[in-house]
């Protein structure tokens, strides 16, 4: 049922009107009001849909009555119907805000219906759209509050890298008002620069169209930056999001650790070389008393000096590890680009040097590069490299591949000895061996080196292995993934028996 308030003095058109709507499917009711008095004490009444009325009444006009309406209900629609209107104040009459104007002809009146149900649809309409409006004004408020509580130093950059809106916490720290700060390149206002250096996040990511970082120094703090990109529909960039952090704790923190980490190391260091001076000198008395005394000795007391000189040969060569990584920690780092894949077909050769009756095959993926330090790289390689050809030793035949994923690891894979992966959590520990001695000799360091170096890299490394199927060490370097170049595979000198290398 529609609420219908018409409001005229002239009883006619009153009963014109209450016909053409009463008598209609749609269900209109009709309540009628005369003059000021009435139209008020109606409209406290309240719970009508539609207001209708005449523009020329005895002591208001139909001005007045758009006017009163409006201001008790903002949204109840208001329709003037009228016979003796003119255009002029059928403009006033919209202008004041009339939902429609009607003309009093027999024909307009038969159309009241539909007027009246457009003015509503047309009511619905507009107020769908204020909620949706409030909802998005709400959201946008709420948007707002939650980007200025964020601790963090947070701006909206566009296309160039200009600032378009940054948080409460930003424009604090620069020291400036947010509407201030708008528009100024984001390299000016934060980074006091006039050009982006090589390390800008910001640059890297317009060239990657990825989430760049760096630390920077601003004063005495540090901070972490955070560049990420945004993207229109059509998928072409929009934007960026770049969000600093301030570090400058957990920088001090590390720094903190980084000096007592090298305290450590340079003890150890101090202690495996101070150990090995005894050492020698149990060896060397060792084999002296051996040479000298030989004849004086009987078999039972030559054998317990020989258990000796082994047993300080081999703690000898636990302190060289031990000696080896704490170097590793310690060194100076040269980063360069390095071809791993020609890298680890010098390293074959070598191997298949050594042993070159042995039957294996080495698997090299070519054009693979890392940026790193080329000496740490070659150890590290070296390392995973010894360690495959020395757990396939007990095989007539062997593989040893070096390559990469689909999502760029990097990876040494052999087909040897293996291990059961219960284990493996000794593997990266100095000295931790999961084989006896007497089945595959060493000392148990190559694995925590070759962690040390991806470590310092800034990557990380990891394996996995099955018993009699091989092992798979994986590795990657941060900030370094490699690059597949155009490029032959690389093979090492054929002579039979020795193994070769093919690309795969």
């Amino acid at each position: 049922m529609i609420r219908v308030l018409y409001v005229d003095d002239y009883t006619f058109d009153r009963e014109l009107v209450r016909d053409a709507l009463e008598n209609e499917e749609t269900g209109f009711r009709v309540t009628e009001a005369t003059c000021q008095r009435e139209l008020e004490e109606r409209l406290a009444e309240a719970g009508y849909d539609v207001v209708l009325s005449d523009l020329h009444l005895g002591e208001l006009s139909g001005f007045d009555v758009i006017d009163l309406v409006l201001a008790r209900s903002p949204h109840l629609p208001v329709v003037i119907v009228t016979g003796t209107g003119s255009e002029a104040e059928a403009v006033e009459a919209m202008r004041r805000g009339a939902a429609d104007y009607v003309i009093k002809t027999p024909h307009h009146i038969r159309r009241l219906p539909r007027t009246i149900l457009a003015a509503l649809e047309r009511q619905r309409l507009l107020a769908a759209q204020r909620r949706a409006d409030e909802a998005l004004l709400e959201s946008a408020r709420q948007w707002q509050a939650t980007f200025d509580a964020l601790g963090d130093y947070i701006c909206l950059l566009d296309s160039e890298g200009k600032i378009m809106r940054c948080n409460r916490s930003c424009a604090s720290f620069l020291n400036a008002p947010s509407d201030e700060v708008a528009g100024r390149p984001c390299r000016e206002a934060i980074h006091d620069c006039s050009e982006p250096g090589r390390s800008c996040a910001l640059a890297r990511m317009l060239v990657t169209l990825q989430r760049e970082t760096e630390v920077l120094q601003h004063g005495d703090k540090w901070f972490g930056v955070a560049v990420d990109p945004l993207f229109d529909r059509g998928g072409k960039l929009a934007g960026a999001v770049h969000i600093m952090t301030d570090v400058s704790t957990l920088q001090q923190q590390a720094l903190e650790l980084e000096v007592i980490n090298k305290e450590l190391e340079a003890h150890n260091y101090t202690v495996a070389h101070d150990l090995k001076t005894p050492l020698r000198a149990m060896d060397g008395f060792s084999r002296w008393l051996l040479e000298l005394y030989g004849d004086r000795l009987d078999a039972e007391g030559k054998k317990y000096l020989g258990a000796v000189r082994r047993g300080s040969q081999r703690m000898a060569e636990y302190l060289d590890a031990l000696l080896d990584l704490s170097r590793l920690s310690v060194v100076e780092m040269k980063r360069e680009e390095v071809d791993l894949s020609r890298l680890v077909a010098k390293l074959a050769k070598d191997l298949q040097s050594i042993d070159p009756a042995r039957q294996v095959e080495f698997v090299i993926a070519p054009g693979l590069t890392g940026r790193g330090d080329p000496s740490l790289l070659g150890s590290m390689l070296q390392n995973l490299l010894d360690n495959a050809w020395k757990f396939t030793s007990k095989h007539p035949k062997a593989r040893i591949e070096f390559g990469a994923t689909g999502d760029g690891v990097l990876f040494v894979r052999d087909d040897g000895a293996g291990f059961d992966m219960q284990c493996a959590d000794k593997l990266f520990v100095a000295f931790q061996r999961m084989h006896h001695d007497w089945e595959f000799p060493g000392l148990g360091v190559g694995l925590a080196s070759a962690q040390r170096i991806v470590r310092r890299h800034g990557g990380r490394v990891w394996i996995e292995a099955k018993p009699e199927e091989g092992a798979t060490v994986y590795f990657t370097f941060a900030n370094a993934g490699p690059a597949t170049r155009v490029g032959e595979g690389y093979e090492c000198e054929r002579s039979k028996p020795s193994p070769t290398i093919s690309p795969p």
